[in-house]
């Protein structure tokens, strides 16, 4: 039902209406970027995680646009699962490989007094050999020291039941991100060239190490949204998600000498630290023009501050 253009309720709505268009410029840096990690679906991720103006399918990301259903949706079910990974690198096979040629190192520099060097040449190969071996160990160190490996996942179920009155829907949603760096130190370089003088090494003596820190975020609840004005010119509606929700925290760090692929897997709960609990996020959505092809949006979550 239209409002009257001169009804105080309708002033009230307009004046509002100009204060969000006014706060548009400070939306698009402080609530856009966030929302990312609301609803992690192909669409989302090929739309760069930035929609929050799509149709009710997207209410998970804004749950305002469980009102934008047309008149023949009755029921949506979505199940997503997503995962992307970046090792531009090749950290880990090459951190992999650092490990098992440190091994192979301390391995022949322990084996030095057994082998029967018959002579001079003998002598200077072997030692030669031993030298590219730390040559190559120290290169492939430098060469993914301070790169990075990304993970990005998320899970979500979403059933979206729309009418003329009240939207609502159920929901579950999981999203996380896991990252890993590989810091090299100067120091090991010398470690190993003493360890060829000396003919013995302890490989704990390295300092360069791997670093994987990451979060995961699960959540399940309710939401819903309302029509609240209806106007010639323009359409407002709000909703709301009512959520319990935990938080993992996951943060490791291995010498490179320890080093193996399971490093960069979240699976040791001595390294998560956890919290749960409720919360809630805020959506609003507004369009306008004469064919309503205008519109903008507001989202706010987790209003409920978590500390873990």
């Amino acid at each position: 039902m239209a409002l009257n253009k001169k009804s105080l309720l309708n002033k009230i709505a307009i004046e509002i209406f100009k204060q969000i268009l006014l706060l548009l410029p400070i939306i698009a840096v402080t609530v856009v970027l966030p929302s990312y990690s609301e609803s992690f679906t192909t669409k989302r991720a090929g739309q760069g995680f930035t929609g929050l103006t799509q149709d009710f399918t997207s209410s998970l990301s804004n749950p305002a646009l469980l009102t934008t259903f047309d008149n023949n949706d009755k029921l949506f079910f979505s199940l997503n699962v997503a995962i992307m990974a970046a090792d531009k690198y090749h950290v880990v096979d090459t951190a992999i490989d650092i490990s098992k040629n440190l091994d192979v190192f301390a391995d022949d520099i322990l084996a030095i007094p057994t082998q029967n060097l018959q002579s001079t040449d003998q002598v200077k190969n072997y030692y030669d050999e031993l030298l590219q071996q730390v040559d190559h160990i120290i290169t492939d160190l430098k060469k993914i020291d301070k790169k990075v490996v990304k993970v990005r996942n998320g899970l979500n179920l979403q059933i979206l039941i729309p009418n003329q009155h009240l939207n609502f829907g159920l929901f579950t949603n999981q999203y996380g991100r896991i990252g890993g760096v590989m810091n090299y130190s100067e120091d090991d370089e010398k470690i190993l060239d003493d360890a060829i003088s000396s003919g013995n090494i302890d490989l704990d003596d390295l300092q360069s190490k791997t670093t994987v820190d990451g979060y995961s975020i699960a959540e399940a609840g309710l939401m819903a949204a309302y029509p609240t004005i209806t106007h010639v010119s323009y359409d407002l509606s709000v909703g709301a998600k009512l959520k319990y929700q935990r938080i993992d925290l996951y943060f490791n760090s291995v010498k490179i000498n320890a080093f193996d692929g399971n490093d960069f897997e979240i699976t040791d709960d001595e390294n998560i630290t956890n919290k749960s609990g409720a919360n809630v996020d805020l959506g609003l959505y507004i369009n306008w023009g004469d064919e309503r092809q205008w519109h903008a949006a507001l989202v706010t979550n987790n209003l409920i501050k978590q500390t873990v």
